[in-house]
């Protein structure tokens, strides 16, 4: 099919709309099914042909962790041995394969192309690997663009590419990310939430600092097992000064210096706190950090992704029909609505 002009996604489709066995998925993905990456690897693997190939990675060991890693060796030292009982491909429809694969490259390199030749732009996606089909829970990834218009579109890669999934809606890269970023700022950076969750913060450190006092060791019990333990400790010290070193005595001396030590540990953790300095630290900390997540959200995309990868969890989009026309409906592990909503309802056009 490959050498007859058919696509990677179209095989894939036809595989998978002819219930061929698939290989074992990844643990990233869901679903058992013909996918492009499994098929690039087949059209390249030359055990097909009725070759194996050796010595093509080499164990060298890490000298910042000290582990031993793969490393890929020069294509002009793999070894390569003719098994002609393997082959299952005429060497004829190999080259017409490799030849096609050859031309592919040359006219649709990494210069060209995200996805599996990753480039510059493919990590400029503010949400790409925080997004999930509702229908079939596979990543929503960047499917199509880069053309002369350049409207890059998020979809689901089990439609696109396998013929799996029944979602077959797409949204711009960049009516999604503004959508998204809106609700952001409209429902987490707002200053009533902000209140809520530092009124919230200061009743559990309220509930926990009374949890830590009522466990501790009473203050004037820890005062008079302090006072024992620094009168021994002077005992001894007095006895060591008359005596001259010993290794016991300097030991036991030891022994007791760090008891005192965890008394006075234990008396400072008893001790009643302020706490109106550290609400007003945290507050103040809040709301300089509310206002660099904001400015972080219109900044660049390769900066922000990891910082708001940690703020949001999973973005479920479940496409849905309404008069208006394509919508997804978006949910997940927090809440991006305007305050009343379950949902927010994201227009796929």
């Amino acid at each position: 099919m490959y050498a007859d002009g058919y696509g990677l996604a179209r095989i894939a489709k036809i595989l998978n709309d002819e219930r061929v066995p698939a290989p074992q998925p990844p643990r990233t993905r869901v679903m058992q099914a013909w996918c492009t990456s499994s098929i690039r690897e087949m059209l390249r693997n030359e055990r097909y042909r009725g070759v194996q190939v050796w010595n093509r990675t080499a164990k060298v060991r890490n000298p910042e962790t000290g582990r031993k890693i793969s490393k890929d060796r020069r294509k002009e030292d793999w070894l390569r041995v003719p098994v002609p009982e393997w082959r299952i491909v005429s060497e004829e429809l190999w080259n017409a394969v490799q030849a096609r694969i050859t031309d592919v490259n040359l006219r649709f390199g990494a210069k060209r192309l995200g996805g599996l030749n990753r480039t510059e732009r493919s990590r400029s996606y503010l949400f790409s690997g925080l997004l999930v089909c509702g229908s079939c829970g596979s990543r929503i990834v960047i499917i199509s663009g880069q053309g002369k218009r350049g409207y890059v579109r998020y979809g689901c890669p089990s439609h696109r590419y396998r013929g799996v999934c029944n979602n077959a809606l797409t949204i711009r890269q960049d009516r999604l990310e503004s959508q998204l970023v809106a609700a952001l700022e409209q429902r987490i950076l707002n200053s009533q939430l902000i209140d809520y969750t530092l009124q919230r913060f200061h009743e559990e450190l309220r509930k926990r600092l009374a949890e830590i006092k009522r466990q501790a060791t009473g203050l004037d019990d820890l005062r008079r097992e302090r006072q024992q333990l620094q009168t021994k400790a002077n005992h001894l010290a007095d006895a060591i000064a008359e005596a001259g070193h010993s290794p016991v005595m300097l030991a036991k001396l030891a022994s007791l210096e760090a008891q005192i030590a965890e008394v006075d540990r234990r008396m400072d953790a008893g001790k009643p706190r302020d706490l109106s300095a550290a609400v007003g630290e945290v507050r103040a900390f809040v709301y300089k950090n509310v206002l660099q997540l904001r400015e972080l959200l219109h900044a660049d995309a390769e900066k922000s992704k990891p910082i708001l990868a940690r703020h949001i969890g999973q973005l479920i989009l479940n496409p849905k029909e309404t008069p208006e026309g394509p919508v997804y409906e978006v949910s997940g592990e927090m809440d991006l609505l305007p305050a009343g909503g379950d949902v927010m309802q994201m227009v796929a056009r």
